[in-house]
């Protein structure tokens, strides 16, 4: 076994989910908790799992994978958890992303209170707490090509985004190349340096597998369009992770749409916000958050940069305000203060808490520095 390695971005081929034991948290992968349990149609614990063996690993080949201990029967009652892999040049490894979350013995979480389905699994970027932290789990940390596996799958497409899961679903996006590759188009952006030509047609997609055996349930392709950027050669088309209350499905492309799906994989509404100018057109990443009912979009870009609020049932915009902010890629985190909801999003001008009621800027403070992608915690 070998030590996780942090280079994750050096992607040339298409990605794959693992299922492993770890995180991606703030660009170091770190252990996270994570079982898997039995589950009924509510997404409810069933029966109570058992534990899994623990370790850590770095390379594995490029392929979906689901991990539980050897020992264990491939059953969707012993643990398991997600990962995102991708193969590279000349060494593959592992980009370590989100778990399934379980209920662990006395169903509570480490504050004592109740467990629910939104503490159970991981339904946004960087977890239920939105902090990279499954607080009711206890994940395998251990696993390679030959241990611990209970499914692998290749995927379509490219993607930097990160698994999600809620009850028995693994949900990804991703974006492929279709038609025949035209001459290539180079990002003419000021300063543009490292950028990937424009050579095809992309397929923009969602996909929905199962957690038991990494089936493909669906795949949803929600916009087919020639790229406006080619974005860093690090970087992908799909690097907007989803996220989900367990009913519906968000999914942000960026330039090409916000997307609201049911678990059937059809789509409910969507919104087109326009084409991002990025920074060195480098490409898009920010990830939406819910809260209630409120879904908030980043817009930070060379453009002109604003905070959106949408209706998560409707698609109806509540309010749009402007940002004075050049390209960023962080993700919105919505918190309490004094009972009241407040968006802070980091930025390079300014950190900035806003009234997620109505947008109204609450408080800022000096901002972080350029290519600003670190997420409030």
């Amino acid at each position: 076994m070998r030590q996780i390695t942090t280079n994750t971005y050096r992607r040339k081929r298409p990605h794959s989910i693992i299922a492993a034991g770890n995180r991606r948290d703030h660009g170091v992968f770190t252990s996270a908790a994570h079982e898997c349990p039995k589950l009924n149609a509510a997404g409810e614990e069933a029966i109570q799992p058992q534990r899994a063996p623990f370790g850590r690993v770095r390379e594995i080949g490029p392929l979906i994978t689901a991990v539980c201990g050897e020992e264990l029967s491939p059953s969707i009652n012993q643990p398991c958890s997600f990962a995102l892999v991708t193969k590279l040049t000349p060494v593959p490894v592992l980009l370590v992303l989100a778990g399934l979350l379980a209920v662990t013995g006395s169903g509570r979480a480490a504050n004592d209170q109740p467990a629910t389905p939104s503490l159970r699994f991981w339904q946004q970027w960087r977890g239920p707490l939105a902090n990279g932290v499954a607080p009711l789990a206890n994940p395998p940390t251990e696993w390679s090509e030959r241990k611990n596996i209970r499914w692998k799958i290749e995927l379509s497409g490219k993607g930097h985004s990160s698994p999600i899961v809620f009850g028995d679903r693994v949900y990804v996006t991703a974006a492929a190349p279709v038609g025949k590759e035209q001459k290539p188009v180079h990002d003419s952006a000021p300063g543009v340096h490292d950028s990937v030509p424009v050579t095809h047609t992309n397929q923009y997609m969602v996909i929905a597998l199962s957690r038991t055996d990494g089936r493909v349930l669906w795949k949803k392709v929600v916009r087919e369009g020639w790229p406006h950027e080619g974005g860093h050669e690090t970087g992908s088309p799909a690097s907007n992770s989803p996220i989900t209350d367990g009913g519906f499905l968000y999914a942000f492309f960026g330039s090409r749409g916000l997307y609201c799906l049911d678990t059937n994989g059809t789509v409910k509404w969507q919104a087109d916000l326009g084409k991002m100018q990025t920074l060195h057109a480098h490409g898009e990443g920010s990830s939406p958050a819910l809260y209630g009912d409120t879904l908030i979009v980043n817009w930070d870009h060379e453009g002109a940069s604003f905070l959106y609020a949408f209706d998560k049932l409707t698609g109806k915009q509540r309010w749009k305000v402007a940002r004075d902010e050049k390209t960023s890629w962080s993700t919105p985190l919505v918190v309490e203060s004094e009972g009241k909801p407040q968006v802070v999003i980091s930025a390079t001008k300014r950190v900035r808490g806003y009234d997620l009621a109505n947008g109204a800027l609450i408080w800022e403070c000096p901002g972080l520095t350029d290519n600003v992608v670190s997420s409030p915690v």
